[in-house]
């Protein structure tokens, strides 16, 4: 990831329909982020939480849908629902709008490249400090895996105009072992 101009190296972890985990390392302080079908926790010493604490609830229903590998997978089993909206210029394209709410109610907007139907952008809003803000993630860099899936290898996100950051996929390894442990709370 790339914060600030700042480097901060990165790993997210996926267990589908299990758990999420993202670490970084950003200026020498350790950032982790656990969502879980459970709940979720969080460790961020630069908002002055240098412990393992429980995420919000808000923050963990906004989050939870990150332990699908992608966000429409087997939606409607969920109690989600889709609905499509038109088209939208994103960019050069006319890509597909579609919102989809969670069974929390949370809604979200996805735009699709009507040619590809990779997903281009994704929409959210979110509270940041004390106001409702946009969080927008622009996907681009598509690439086939090893496994054979096509995943965006770069992503931008903006929060609202307030913080800017952007991340790079280096190595993407589907299919590995993964022990559930690593999404519990320590």
């Amino acid at each position: 990831m790339q914060i600030m101009g700042n480097d901060a190296p990165s790993v997210t972890t996926v267990l589908v329909g299990k758990g999420f985990k993202t670490e970084s390392e950003f200026q020498g302080q350790k950032i982790i982020q656990i969502v879980t079908d459970k709940g979720g926790w969080a460790v961020n010493p630069m908002s002055g939480s240098a412990e393992m604490t429980a995420i919000p609830e808000d923050q963990y229903k906004a989050n939870k849908e990150a332990i699908y590998f992608t966000p429409l997978l087997d939606y409607a089993s969920r109690g989600g629902k889709v609905e499509l909206l038109g088209k939208e210029k994103i960019g050069d394209t006319e890509a597909y709008k579609i919102k989809y709410t969670t069974s929390d109610n949370v809604a979200k907007t996805f735009y699709f490249d009507p040619t590809s139907y990779y997903l281009v952008r994704a929409v959210q809003q979110a509270e940041m400090m004390g106001q409702q803000v946009d969080i927008i993630l622009t996907f681009s860099d598509f690439k086939k895996t090893d496994f054979g899936i096509v995943i965006p290898y770069s992503t931008e996100y903006d929060y609202g105009g307030q913080f800017q950051m952007s991340s790079k996929v280096k190595k993407a390894e589907i299919n590995t072992a993964v022990d559930p442990a690593i999404f519990a709370a320590k």
